[in-house]
């Protein structure tokens, strides 16, 4: 005979009047045993299903659920341990636990020893307490003991379940209540195993590049910043891009008290660049979060000042978060030409700009140990044992000039020099004959016909003559003249123009 049992409603019982708050993480389903095949029980088919109603993920690392047996009053040592648990819970989610071999179950204990499993099915409880070891939620059942505030259901029939009426659930009335039902639902999924998670991070978000210029993939990155006195590892920490994605474990290295570390996305995260996130920093019970503002342009950071999180212009990785000056272009100089070097053997004139042979220096013999070089003449004269020059003596007929220490012909003013020829006269200042003009010739009747007060007058008449025939001579040749004085003028200027440019180019120094 299958007997259908309904759904039974157990109001539980406690132990005082004013109930206690939710716990962080509650029992939320317990199943003591199930039926088989046969509709035999079978106490192998048991489980433990919690929740965590908070709206946060919660570090259950080191956490513990225990079995105490109907007659155990909650004070000291469990009767066994059922499962260790470590992770995080993600906010409204359920972690499944019961025997190896379980479906879905997120922590598993060992087989049962016996058929009956490891949950008495006439009496016990199931406590859950966290790493210090503090209680954080009790359930009893059946024969069990009334342990202080917590709640009992009077049993739960194999095939069945007590299943806790959560918070979302209409009915609560505030109260924490359990109804048993045949309609099982073990729920898991909700346990992430961080076992990195379960020291306190140290760090903290100092600066966030989401735009990188050019292609994003290898170049976006988080920055944080170790605030304390002594080294920190960077495992302790952990990243999440949003509030529903997975956490992003960062590498076993250490951080310097006061210093900064950049965490690439290569670690596997990937920042928007249109719409700001939240970028969640975890690490035990420390959480910060920070949501960058949105289009954040090309190279701009959203970083931490003062107190204050601000956009940058340009970002500091690495580094202090410190204000950098605006990048001036560089000053573009005017391209000047420059000439090319000479070849070997050539030198650069300084007045026309160009090539020219190195003129070659000569060189002079020395002088013999009885000589001495002439600083005037450059030639090698002869030196006297009283160490004064000895000029050579003149030939016949000459005279040393006392200006020129020369030799030169002696001129005697006795001897009358022989007359000119026809048609010529003696020069007064060369002593020599010349031939005889026929401006001479009437200058010189001029002059046999002077006399007296007529001498000036003559004179007069000769400087006007000269000065029009000079008159004369620039009016026929004034263009020849003019094209001459261009000529002249041109030269002058170029010569300027390149002792200027060799001037500038250092080539030349005033001296």
């Amino acid at each position: 005979m299958v007997v259908v049992l309904g759904i039974m409603s157990l109001t539980a019982t406690v132990g005082a009047a004013e109930l206690p708050a939710l716990p962080p993480l509650m029992i939320s389903e317990l199943q003591l045993s199930g039926l088989n095949a046969n509709g035999a029980t079978d106490g192998q088919q048991e489980f433990v299903e919690l929740y965590n109603p908070g709206t946060g993920r919660l570090d259950v690392a080191g956490w513990r659920l225990e079995y105490l047996s109907a007659a155990h009053t909650g004070v000291g040592a469990p009767t066994r341990v059922l499962a260790e648990i470590n992770g995080v819970v993600d906010p409204f989610s359920f972690v499944l636990m019961g025997p190896a071999g379980l479906a879905d179950a997120d922590a598993s204990w060992s087989p049962p020893s016996s058929a009956s499993g490891q949950l008495a099915q006439g009496g016990g409880h199931v406590r859950l307490v966290d790493a210090s070891g503090k209680v954080v939620d009790l359930v009893g059942w059946g024969s069990g003991s009334v342990i202080g505030d917590w709640t009992k259901v009077a049993g739960i029939p194999a095939g069945q379940s007590a299943q806790r009426v959560l918070p979302h659930n209409d009915g609560l009335a505030g109260a924490a209540e359990y109804r048993v039902s045949p309609e099982i639902s073990p729920t898991g999924g909700g346990l992430v195993i961080e076992p990195h998670l379960v020291h306190d991070c140290s760090l903290r978000l100092s600066e966030i590049m989401p735009n990188p210029a050019g292609a994003d993939s290898g170049h976006e990155y988080i920055e944080l910043y170790n605030p304390t006195e002594a080294p920190q590892p960077l495992a302790d920490c952990a990243l999440r891009i949003g509030d529903a994605a997975d956490v992003i474990d960062l590498p076993d290295l250490m951080v310097m008290p006061h210093g900064y570390i950049t965490v690439g996305d290569d670690v596997g995260f990937s920042l928007s660049n249109v719409s700001g996130a939240i970028v969640w920093l975890l690490g035990g019970s420390f959480q910060q979060s920070v949501r960058y503002a949105d289009a954040l342009q090309d190279d701009q950071v959203w970083w931490l000042q003062n107190g204050v999180w601000a956009m940058s212009r340009t970002g500091t990785p690495g580094a202090a978060n410190e204000l950098q000056p605006e990048k001036t272009p560089p000053t573009v100089l005017a391209a000047v030409h420059l000439p090319d070097d000479c070849p070997v053997g050539k030198e650069r004139n300084v007045e026309t700009g160009r090539c020219r042979n190195i003129p070659a220096v000569s060189t002079t013999e020395p002088c013999g140990s009885d000589q001495v070089r002439n600083g005037e003449t450059g030639r090698c004269r002869a030196i006297t044992a009283t160490g004064t020059i000895v000029p050579t003596a003149c030939k016949p007929g000459q005279e040393r000039n006392p200006v020129t220490n020369r030799c030169r012909n002696i001129i005697t003013t006795s001897a009358a020099p022989k007359p000119c020829p026809e048609g010529q006269v003696r020069n007064t200042e060369t002593n020599r004959c010349r031939k005889q003009g026929a401006a001479s010739v009437a200058l010189a009747k001029v002059e046999d016909v002077s006399s007296g007060g007529q001498a000036g007058i003559r004179w007069g008449v000769v400087s006007v003559a000269f000065a029009g025939l000079v008159g004369y001579a620039l009016y026929e040749w004034r263009q020849e003249v003019i094209n001459i004085l261009q000529r002249h003028q041109s030269k002058v200027s170029k010569r300027r123009l390149h002792w200027k440019f060799w001037q500038e180019r250092g080539t030349i120094t005033n001296k």
